[in-house]
């Protein structure tokens, strides 16, 4: 079986627009976990949906505009706004439950809280939730990224029985984005719940 580490690095030909320094010691988390399916929102060139390939039995990953070259068995992506996905909704449910969630979507408050909304519900019985780009950075909310906001929010609930952060990593970045500019941002926060 290969190690994080080596699908991490096979991973940096779809760019991952996630930290591996961040990304390591959240995919251990889940591992120990025993996550079999998660379902993904937002998925870009597919560097994190291809890990998740690698890790567990089964993948959804829905992106308003896949553009990931590669094709394995166990991912069925889905071309949709996941804020707007009605028509296929069934057709994701049915493909539930899932033992992990993660957001990395549209990053603005109010479609990061409509997703949650919708997808929530489709978690297993102590399954993981978990978002990216938590951080409240000025970078961040120069993109209108306010996922800082919704998570604050999340904690407040009181819904879950756990959560971590994933945040400090070193000075890197895997995605396409301008370098300089995102090296502060990003983040991983997990929830499990009841």
């Amino acid at each position: 079986m290969k190690s994080v580490y080596d699908i991490l690095q096979e991973s940096l030909q779809y760019k991952p627009q996630q930290k591996l320094s961040e990304l390591k010691p959240f995919l251990q988390e889940v591992i120990e976990n025993n996550c079999k399916t998660v379902l993904e929102i937002g998925s870009a060139d597919g560097g994190l949906t291809y890990i998740f390939s690698e890790l567990f039995e089964r993948v959804v990953a829905l992106d308003i505009n896949h553009t990931a070259n590669f094709f394995k068995e166990n991912i069925i992506r889905f071309t949709t706004d996941s804020n707007n996905s009605n028509k296929l909704l069934q057709k994701i449910e049915e493909l539930g439950p899932y033992d992990l969630i993660f957001f990395d979507g549209n990053h603005t408050y109010e479609a990061v809280k409509v997703d949650f909304e919708i997808y929530a519900p489709l978690l297993s019985v102590r399954g993981i939730i978990a978002l990216h780009d938590i951080k409240d950075t000025l970078v961040q909310r120069n993109a209108n990224c306010f996922v800082s906001r919704f998570v604050k929010e999340l904690e407040a609930s009181n819904l879950h029985i756990s959560t971590k952060i994933f945040n400090e990593f070193a000075d890197e970045w895997m995605g396409d984005l301008e370098r300089e500019k995102w090296v502060n941002a990003g983040g991983i926060q997990m929830f499990k719940f009841l």
